[in-house]
């Protein structure tokens, strides 16, 4: 389990790895601390930067079926120029 406040839903885990999903929240530096089995591991720092967070200027087209190419853009600090290394999830409201 993972702990940033109650900020975070736990992805995947592994022997080496815990991969976590933040919610939206403002700059700020926060705690983080990790429970594995009833053991609480140190407590470390985690910084939401707003430099961080993609900024979406536009989606188009903005409606189509299934199969349509759908185009992001905005500024996006960290997006890699390898496709398969981003992600982009669409929901249903």
């Amino acid at each position: 389990m993972c702990t940033i406040f109650n900020l975070l839903q736990v992805l995947t885990t592994n022997s080496s790895e815990i991969h976590c999903l933040t919610s939206p929240h403002e700059e700020a530096t926060v705690p983080v601390t990790v429970v594995s089995s009833g053991m609480m591991f140190p407590t470390v720092n985690f910084t939401f930067d707003d430099w961080e967070t993609p900024h979406i200027d536009a989606i188009t087209p903005s409606f189509g079926t299934d199969g349509t190419v759908v185009e992001v853009t905005g500024k996006f600090h960290h997006f890699s120029v390898g496709y398969v290394q981003n992600q982009v999830s669409l929901t249903d409201p």
